[in-house]
């Protein structure tokens, strides 16, 4: 179906002809009629589906037959990320450019101009705000902004706001509205929980699917079954030659993207780092560098690269397996765009073989496996079974012994140790089922190349994973929301920690010293009731070459300062000016006994 055949307006009509729309898909040509027509509506689509358009184009529709003639708030897109917050944007632009639309992007981050522009924009009476659910928040507590003349509502990616623990913030905002209003609700699944919230707020829906439960069959999948301490001479394998094509490789935690960025680039690799610790301004110009192929490879999150939507990535690696199968369609469903060929290749441990094993039980059907011994990064990794069945095994989980499946395999290989000669017997590394008749005995399947002459370093060692016991307090390194929450959901404390600010090989140039007073270890997003089971914070100095002694105690005591007033000072109630003074007394007391002899630089 045509955009043409719908009842737009000319103005609409003439934007989406100049951005080249003529085709609807599938969830634009179930959702917009339906839109149009004021019903609410629970969707469920994801990202790379034209969920954007879909409510976007109806709601614009909306917003340039009635006007705006009060100068009020008219409609209110909530959305987990400011990235795709501002992506979301840029699409209006673009749909609106022949229509007398305003909109005010609001998220965090950057300076107090922002604040002002984003407070000002709402205050004065924007057709269109595009909001993510703190900010909006904040604005409503401090800015007073007035949505009681909203009547529509948009919620994009609520089941990742949701995971993110903005479901109190998402039922605050909207206690703001009024009652008639039209809401539609966008998730990449439905589970309980988000029917719960569509009946909370939506009335009379209607239910428009249009999931993608399986990746496109243009993308080529595959794994690598290594040891950890392996994946990094993978990537020097897979990048020996060069490429012109982009390149995602997701990672756990923001603070393995930090640490997997600067490994990469010391290995020579043309990379970029995409976390939460950046100024919003950096941000935005390392995704108009990726854009750009001024950076060929981003090293990301899931929760940072949500919004992420270029259509020329050529591969997805996933440096860590995701723990959430679904995560997995989302992160590979990056490549393979537009009708083009897409690669998708992940690392696999020992202790990922389960997690694996789930997300081949959703695909229905199994990756090609490489072997990393012939990559020569070391010993044959662990076994996976090459007659494995998608559809006949169930996601094994842990026995009272704490052993499944897969590892009582791997270790009875170990012991059998036969077919290859060595202490591993017959590991890793065979092809999925029915290799033999695709390759022939004596054929393993070839290696992928990847560009970019580089050396390697071999870091990163293996994370070892235990039954912890009731009443298990928990220590964080980097606040990963997603994983305090699930450490919290098990009934333990937490102790929340952020290694990057205590790197003591980085200058404070490098790691402002503001960065380590401002941390809270109360992460963002975390729901309200769950603030409690955070206990405190940890401070763990860490390093790899710091040439003195005077060094080191330059840069440690003047952050465990930062660090200790973090820890029992009320976020309300801190102010770094303040604390700098405050260090003068202490940084007379260091010097008296020795700690710190001269001053290096300034921090």
């Amino acid at each position: 179906m045509r955009f043409d055949e719908l009842d737009l307006e000319d103005e609409i009509l003439d934007g989406l002809e100049d951005m080249n729309f003529h085709e609807m898909t599938p969830v634009q040509e179930h959702t917009i009629p339906v839109i149009l027509e004021g019903r609410d509506i629970i969707g469920c689509a994801q990202t790379g589906t034209g969920k954007t358009a879909a409510y976007t184009l109806p709601l614009l529709n909306k917003l340039l037959i009635e006007g705006n003639p009060d100068n009020v708030v008219k409609s209110l897109i909530i959305v987990p990320t400011r990235e795709l917050a501002q992506q979301i944007d840029q699409q209006f632009q673009g749909f609106s450019y022949y229509a007398p639309l305003s909109t005010t992007v609001v998220y965090g981050g950057g300076d107090g101009k922002g604040w002002d522009i984003q407070k000002n924009g709402m205050l004065n009476g924007a057709d269109v705000v595009i909001a993510t659910p703190g900010r909006m928040i904040a604005h409503l507590q401090n800015s007073g902004v007035d949505l009681s003349h909203v009547e529509y509502l948009i919620l994009d990616e609520a089941d990742r706001m949701l995971d993110m623990g903005f479901s109190d913030d998402i039922m605050k905002i909207i206690s703001y509205m009024p009652a008639e209003r039209q809401t539609i609700m966008f998730s990449a699944t439905l589970p309980p929980k988000i029917r719960e919230l569509a009946k909370t707020i939506l009335r009379n829906p209607a239910e428009v699917n249009i999931a993608i439960s399986k990746p496109n069959e243009a993308i080529d999948q595959s794994a690598y079954i290594c040891y950890e301490r392996q994946k990094l001479g993978i990537i020097r394998e897979l990048f020996a030659e060069p490429t012109d094509s982009k390149t995602i490789i997701f990672s756990s935690s923001k603070l393995k993207v930090k640490e997997l960025a600067h490994t990469l680039k010391r290995m020579g690799l043309d990379v970029a780092a995409m976390h939460s610790d950046l100024e919003q301004a950096q941000r935005e110009e390392v995704m108009l560098n990726f854009k750009n192929n001024k950076v060929k490879i981003l090293v990301a999150t899931d929760i940072v690269a949500r919004g992420i939507d270029i259509e020329d990535i050529g591969l997805v690696l996933n440096y860590d397996v995701p723990h959430d199968p679904e995560d997995y369609i989302h992160r590979i469903g990056r490549t393979g765009r537009a009708g083009e060929l897409g690669w998708a290749i992940t690392f696999v441990t020992e202790q990922d073989v389960d997690e694996f094993y789930e997300i081949e039980k959703l695909m229905d059907k199994t990756a090609d496996i490489y072997e990393a011994g012939d990559l020569h990064v070391g010993p044959n990794p662990p076994a996976v079974d090459p007659e494995r069945d998608p559809a006949a095994f169930k996601v094994k989980k842990k026995t009272k012994r704490g052993k499944s499946k897969s590892k009582k395999k791997l270790e009875q290989a170990r012991r059998d140790g036969k077919r290859n000669g060595d202490d591993y017997g017959d590991v890793a590394g065979r092809s999925n089922r029915g290799r033999d008749e695709r390759h022939g005995d004596s054929e393993r399947p070839s290696r992928p190349k990847r560009g970019g002459k580089t050396r390697v370093r071999e870091g990163i060692q293996a994370s070892q994973s235990e039954q912890l016991a009731p009443g298990t307090i928990v220590q964080f390194w980097d606040g990963d929301v997603s994983l305090v929450n699930k450490a919290i959901a098990k009934g333990y404390d937490v102790v929340n920690s952020n290694r990057f600010f205590t790197y003591v090989d980085y200058a404070y140039e490098v790691t402002p010293f503001e960065k380590a007073y401002s941390f809270d270890p109360i992460p963002e997003g975390l729901a309200e009731k769950d603030k409690k089971k955070i206990l405190g914070l940890g401070c763990q100095m860490w390093g790899e070459y710091t040439p003195t002694l005077e060094r080191i105690y330059y840069q440690t005591y003047p952050r465990i300062a930062a660090f200790a007033e973090s820890g029992w000072t009320a976020p309300e109630k801190k102010s770094y000016p303040d604390f700098r003074k405050r260090l003068k007394k202490i940084e007379a007391i260091w010097k008296e006994k020795g700690y710190i002899k001269t001053q290096i630089g300034k921090y």
